[in-house]
């Protein structure tokens, strides 16, 4: 398995119409607060995409004081989907990603759990629930440093 950052535009819209089709919440529109996005797929050994993840930096600022996260040292993981190979390789798919990002100089990987969802896929990867926010979603963190 490997992790890809998908950068070609060709790539990049097909991530989007997969996610749209395929993710509950689709692949965010607008994004006036989120700068930075990128896009990964964890590949198999044929290069076929298995998970899907994209990121971006953190950027609000009363989350970043709330949940004491530094906005420029802070990744926020926006959506997951898995493709193919269940929870394991999610929580797999997320250890490569934390990975890259540390190796990068990032200090923490952030998501956001749906309210309402154990947050079970998080928690395997290593990741630890700091609280919620004020609409009851989970908040997730990785300290990478």
């Amino acid at each position: 398995m490997e992790l890809r950052e998908l950068t070609n535009p060709k790539d990049v819209k097909r991530f989007k119409q997969v996610m749209d089709a395929l993710h509950p919440m689709g692949h965010p529109k607008g994004g006036v607060f989120a700068k930075g996005w990128r896009y990964w797929a964890y590949c198999d050994d044929n290069g076929e995409w298995r998970v899907l993840m994209s990121t971006h930096q953190l950027s609000v600022f009363f989350f970043s004081v709330k949940f004491r996260l530094p906005m420029d040292r802070t990744i926020m993981l926006r959506r997951i989907l898995t493709l193919q190979g269940g929870e394991g390789l999610a929580s797999e798919a997320i250890k490569a990603l934390a990975q890259r990002l540390k190796d990068e100089g990032w200090h923490y990987l952030v998501t956001l759990s749906t309210k309402g969802h154990s947050g079970a896929l998080y928690k395997h990867a290593g990741m630890e629930k700091i609280g919620e926010t004020r609409r009851g979603h989970g908040v997730w963190v990785l300290k990478l440093h």
